[in-house]
């Protein structure tokens, strides 16, 4: 507000002060409000704070004649210090030499890094990522569609608390990387990279027993890795699009992973709820949207079921042709602690009050039930719920 008690038009207000709101904003709303006051950049650009710790940078296929690479190295030199996240998507793998000179301006203050090329003609074949050695204090590593197979075989930073690879080469990894086991903080690892009928060979997971969080969606696994088990921390696992795993035999090493909270396995070709997870009373988010789920019951009988916080079931083939609502009602009404529940695209389910009365019965915690419109005999009926259940929401999506 201005001091007449009017509102102020942002670029009026003084360089510090426009500095101090930057850095009260979250990342994504800075991206918005800066293009508001760029007439200001020049100036803010040398203000010392924490305006310029995120750099997005795009290198298009031309960009060589469009972007002035002095200029554009000039920039990183004056930030030397000050950038601590840098994001770079580029079109073309003559980019990566300007990459490389940027890292080696800036590598050193980085935190997170991420480089994303739009097609593989991005990645350099062969290689194992010697520029990693000019980013020794990064925490975050995101490798999109811009290194091949070969970086299985590269020293990443000691200090990597989470390392993502996706893509890499014509099939994918063909391993886990090899030095992984000097990352002795990590506990984050996504290797979504194995894109055909290449297995991700995973044994040397066994030594990278600080792993919380592991994505190995799309890797071709025929079975769940047995060597899950000797990772003592981990405690969420995304396994989706691997649809060799739709067995009983593939899916039993789950049992195993008795500290699990959270389990994703989105088109996973799944007939139910896998069997081999209803003793897991660690569970707590169960991620099953995008599966056959034709067995009945889908949702079997056990443990689980009392601490499961969130069930996600959308788009089940199962419960798209006319299904009794009971299929879901009677097994989780073990389910006291449910918070939420997503069906939405199972059409063969047609709600009703009575039924969502059923459900909601004996779950004092239940906030959002998420289906699809259609699944309503009457859009009066949604009106209805609001007014009977006011502390859930009822989310009508498609």
């Amino acid at each position: 507000m201005g001091t007449a008690g009017r509102p102020a038009p942002l670029l009026t207000l003084p360089d510090s002060l426009l500095v101090h709101l930057f850095n009260l904003l979250a990342p994504a709303e800075r991206q918005n409000i800066i293009p508001l006051v760029c007439r200001r950049l020049r100036v803010l650009a040398n203000t010392a704070s924490s305006l310029w710790e995120q750099v997005h940078l795009a290198l298009p296929h031309d960009f060589q004649q469009t972007i002035s690479t002095a200029h554009l190295y000039q920039f990183f030199v004056r930030r030397e210090g000050a950038v601590r996240s840098l994001h770079v998507e580029m079109s073309s793998g003559a980019a990566w030499p300007t990459v490389v000179a940027v890292l080696g301006v800036v590598g050193r203050s980085l935190h997170d890094l991420r480089i994303a090329g739009d097609t593989q003609e991005c990645q350099v074949a062969g290689c194992t990522a010697p520029w990693l050695e000019l980013v020794p204090n990064l925490l975050s590593l995101e490798l999109d569609e811009a290194v091949d197979h070969s970086i299985a075989e590269a020293r990443f930073p000691q200090s990597l608390t989470r390392l993502e690879l996706s893509y890499c080469g014509d099939e994918g990894l063909y391993t886990v990387p090899a030095n992984l086991e000097r990352c002795t903080q990590l506990h984050t690892l996504a290797l979504q990279s194995a894109m055909f009928d290449n297995e991700l060979t995973l044994d040397r997971l066994a030594a990278c027993t600080t792993i919380e969080h592991l994505d190995l969606s799309n890797c071709c696994l025929a079975r769940v890795p047995p060597v899950l088990a000797r990772l003592p921390r981990l405690t969420s696992l995304t396994l989706n699009e691997n649809d060799g795993l739709g067995t009983v035999a593939a899916l039993a090493p789950l049992s195993l992973l008795t500290g699990l909270k959270t389990l994703e396995m989105r088109e996973c070709r799944l007939p139910a709820v896998p069997a081999s997870i209803t003793a897991l009373t660690s569970l707590q988010c169960l991620l099953l949207g995008y599966n056959h789920m034709t067995e009945r019951p889908p949702i079997p009988a056990g443990p689980y079921l009392a601490g499961l916080r969130v069930l996600a079931m959308s788009d089940a083939r199962g419960l798209q042709d006319d299904q009794p609502f009971d299929l879901l009602v009677e097994p989780l009404a073990a389910a006291g602690r449910l918070e939420v529940l997503r069906i939405n695209r199972c059409m063969g389910l047609q709600l009703s009050i009575e039924d969502v009365g059923a459900l909601l019965e004996g779950k004092p915690h239940f906030r959002k039930l998420e289906f699809t419109a259609d699944m309503l005999s009457d859009p009066e009926d949604l009106v209805q719920l609001r007014r009977r259940f006011p502390r859930v929401t009822f989310k009508a999506v498609e």
